[in-house]
């Protein structure tokens, strides 16, 4: 987001960055966020960078979890693993 976006935010908005990496424009993000009764959440996978510029800001919840990590997901992503290696071994024969 850009200066302009944000100022197109009703004053009280809630920002909630979910996604992966920097999507706002710092210098325009510190401007809207110390007005009173903006708020911002973000997800951890945004990334460290961006967690410690931020963590310490008023009205701002910045916790250091990826809310996408959960166990589900793990083992998702290992039988998923496990399929592709049967997968590959399979195609060799």
């Amino acid at each position: 987001m850009r200066q302009e976006q944000f100022d197109r935010l009703r004053p009280g908005s809630i920002i909630v960055q979910a996604s992966m990496g920097t999507v706002m424009d710092d210098r325009a993000f510190r401007k809207w966020i110390v007005q009173e009764g903006n708020f911002a959440i973000f997800d951890y996978s945004a990334g460290e960078a961006l967690y410690l510029a931020y963590k310490d800001l008023d009205r701002i919840i910045f916790p250091r979890i990826v809310a996408g990590h959960t166990v589900e997901t793990r083992r998702r992503l290992g039988e998923r693993v496990v399929q592709n290696i049967q997968a590959y071994l399979a195609s060799l024969q």
